[in-house]
């Protein structure tokens, strides 16, 4: 496996094992909340299925990083394009709202969509970073209706920039305007999308009926808001146009669209350098714990729900398969950079592998198996780690068994989509429980052969990282 050493100072594993754990808790929070919020069939009081950073009430499966905006708590700017992410520099993104787009596009309520726009500057001008948040997706009319009254389906309950907001809280990482944690991306454009449809930004079911959460119809339009986005930052001056580079990423759910679009925005644009990336979305076609598929069922009920589109792909396979990279991945020509937690709290939920129901005691059990690995104990002593320790009964042999299944299998399946293709390189962060890792403090997140995540992704969009290689 090829080494590469580290430069600059890095953050100390026991920092990144702090920041870890305060997200952790944040996300506790935010389950606690759609638990008393939601009321999906298929999830029970809560979602069922959720994970990740969400807050709010969302309904549905939820997971990435959505962060804790509610109902009614903000509305949504009237901003044009021509008026979004001025002046440039300042490190404030602007939502910009496509109120008559072309396409008819609407979020599942029926309002715009849009998307953050951070403009960038000196030698990011020509520059963009094209980025698709997380926040899971509904798979049924009734969770679809539910989404549409929160600020995973409607721009109405979306803040008007980045300033002060849970949006700014995403924006760390490969997200951050500061250099030099991010240091190559930190000034160029950055175009962060609105997720408001609720189905991976892909569906094109159009107007469904419902009949709950005070709603008589939501609209499923993914494919539509995509098209209506691009289209906007292509017409933008200073736009996609003039680019000499381009980062398609995203973040959990928002790896969806990223397979579906990369060869498609590098032939709209051939003069520039453009180059795609997937933040935990690496999810597995995979046995549960009660040896069925259920995250395989889900993905087959949002794609029937929503019709999700991509020619491309299923040409040679049944389209719910195109919402996987596992399979996705191999209709893609242009290099794409994968990133995943080893140890993915949100992934192990959805397979519904984890006895214990709260973040705080799957994160203990999850320590715990890492702890015994022996990688961590150079860095801290054995009363740091005390707090994340589980208590008696709350890591049963049984669940790290399954645990520890389940992270040999993504290891597994991860290198052998990677390894010999030339256009693709892998990431795990090995040494830190998290999910969608590149947008968190977990950017930082320590080696195990002095290869830094934020300086593997600079490395590979500059050419300079060997494709078909697994990297953890």
């Amino acid at each position: 496996m090829e080494r590469r050493r580290a430069v600059g100072r890095q953050p100390s594993l026991r920092l990144c094992m702090r920041l870890a754990f305060a997200l952790f808790l944040l996300a506790a929070h935010a389950e606690r909340g759609l638990a008393a919020a939601s009321n999906s069939t298929s999830g029970g009081k809560s979602d069922g299925k959720s994970g990740g950073n969400g807050g709010g009430k969302g309904g549905g499966h939820s997971g990435g990083t959505a962060g804790g905006a509610k109902k009614g708590s903000t509305h949504g700017a009237k901003a044009s394009a021509n008026e979004a992410g001025k002046p440039a520099g300042d490190g404030i993104a602007r939502l910009v709202l496509l109120r008559n787009n072309s396409f008819g596009a609407k979020c599942l309520d029926g309002s715009p969509p849009g998307y953050y726009r951070r403009v960038g500057y000196g030698g990011g001008t020509n520059s963009w970073h094209i980025h698709f948040p997380g926040g899971g997706w509904c798979a049924t009319r009734d969770e679809c209706a539910e989404r549409a009254t929160t600020f995973l389906g409607s721009t109405k309950y979306m803040p008007q920039s980045s300033q002060g907001s849970w949006v700014g809280g995403q924006m760390t990482g490969i997200l951050s305007p500061r250099h030099p944690e991010n240091k190559l991306f930190y000034n160029w454009n950055l175009a962060l999308l609105a997720y408001c449809d609720g189905g991976g930004y892909a569906g094109s079911a159009g107007k469904v009926a419902v009949k709950s959460s005070g709603k008589s119809a939501v609209f499923m339009q993914g494919d539509a808001i995509v098209k209506a986005v691009l289209q906007d930052l292509n017409r933008t001056k200073g736009g996609l146009g003039s680019a000499a580079r381009i980062l398609v990423s995203g973040c959990s759910a928002g790896g969806f669209p990223v397979t579906r679009l990369c060869d498609s925005v590098a032939a709209a644009h051939p003069k520039a350098n453009v180059k795609c990336m997937i933040d935990g979305g690496f999810f597995l076609d995979a046995k549960d714990r009660q040896d069925g598929f259920t995250f395989r069922s889900i993905i087959q009920n949002v794609s029937s729900l929503h019709r999700f589109t991509d020619s491309k792909c299923s040409q040679g396979m049944e389209a719910w398969k195109c919402m996987l990279p596992e399979y996705s991945l191999k209709t893609v020509s242009r290099p794409v950079f994968i990133t995943n937690a080893l140890f993915d709290y949100t992934a192990l939920k959805l397979y519904n592998q984890l006895r214990d129901t709260t973040y705080q005691v799957n994160n203990r059990c999850l320590r715990q198996i890492i702890w015994s690995q022996g990688s961590l104990q150079k860095a801290v002593t054995s009363n740091q780690w005390k707090p994340f320790n589980p208590k008696p009964g709350e890591c049963d042999a049984t669940s790290r068994s399954i645990i520890q299944a389940t992270v040999t299998d993504l290891f597994n399946r991860m290198k052998s989509s990677v390894e010999g293709e030339k256009n693709l390189v892998g990431f795990l962060a090995s040494d830190c429980v998290g999910h969608c890792v590149a947008t968190t403090s977990q950017w930082f997140s320590p080696p195990r052969n002095n290869t830094y995540m934020k300086d593997a992704v600079v490395n590979w969009f500059k050419g300079k990282l060997l494709g078909g290689k697994l990297y953890f």
